[in-house]
């Protein structure tokens, strides 16, 4: 089977369209999908309709949690727009309230079996869901999360892809779909095919100009959340991914 890893989509439902029809041409079936459905971009309620037709296996990121203190408490909702920009705020709007206590009651970290293959999927890292874990993070750092007695631990939450194995476990940070920080308007995910037990990560490029306009009116004084959208973006670049090969 293969199984499409989607992480920190953050409301760009243009990224993620493209991204969609990349894994219906392959015939991809099954998603997992590590959290921050909402934050930064503005369509959350599009994000969902794109994800529901598919299989898939949810856990909750960091602004998940960030849309249920926003949803309880308008002091905090008006911290957060203040750091992060108006992406929660335009969640609360766009989302009933059914679809937002099933977004927020998603489990932080889970263990799922397909074909006999362990998965654990978290956001962070398996123990602290707000923990990044780098590329060049240290290897007791690396090697402490692959030690949960699965073949794959999935996360996400930096933004930057990468893939280290070390034994018989393999960590996969499947990167950003709405909003990579290595390459602009670029999509990152990665693709499991659990017949032959690998892993690729695979770049998506999307338009990046609707989105950028949105972002200049609704929160013109973030100016990092278009900015990132075309870092790099001009260049040829290669993929960037670190694999490391260890064993015990």
């Amino acid at each position: 089977m293969k199984i499409a890893i989607l992480s920190d989509i953050h409301g760009n439902h243009l990224a993620l369209k493209e991204v969609m029809g990349k894994i219906r041409n392959l015939k991809i079936k099954q998603l997992f999908v590590l959290g921050d459905i909402v934050g930064y971009y503005y369509h959350p309620d599009k994000v969902i309709k794109l994800l529901k037709s598919f299989r898939k296996e949810m856990i909750l990121g960091n602004h998940d949690i960030m849309l249920k203190e926003a949803a309880e408490d308008k002091f905090k909702a008006k911290k957060i727009k203040e750091k992060y920009g108006s992406g929660i705020s335009m969640a609360l709007k766009s989302l009933d309230k059914q679809t937002i206590k099933e977004l927020t009651s998603l489990p932080s970290v889970k263990t799922v079996e397909i074909d006999g293959i362990r998965f654990l999927i978290c956001h962070g890292s398996p123990w602290n869901r707000d923990l990044y874990i780098y590329p060049d993070a240290d290897q007791s750092t690396l090697r402490k999360c692959t030690n949960y007695g699965t073949d794959f631990v999935l996360m996400g939450h930096t933004h930057y892809p990468f893939v280290y194995k070390y034994d018989k476990a393999t960590l996969v940070n499947a990167g950003s779909v709405g909003q990579a920080r290595d390459t602009g308007g670029s999509a990152s995910w990665a693709l499991i095919d659990t017949s032959r037990k690998t892993v690729e990560i695979k770049r998506t490029p999307y338009e990046t100009g609707k989105i950028i306009c949105e972002v200049k009116k609704e929160d013109p004084d973030h100016p990092y959340l278009h900015e990132v959208l075309i870092r790099n973006s001009k260049e040829t670049v290669k993929q960037k991914y670190v694999i490391r090969n260890k064993k015990a």
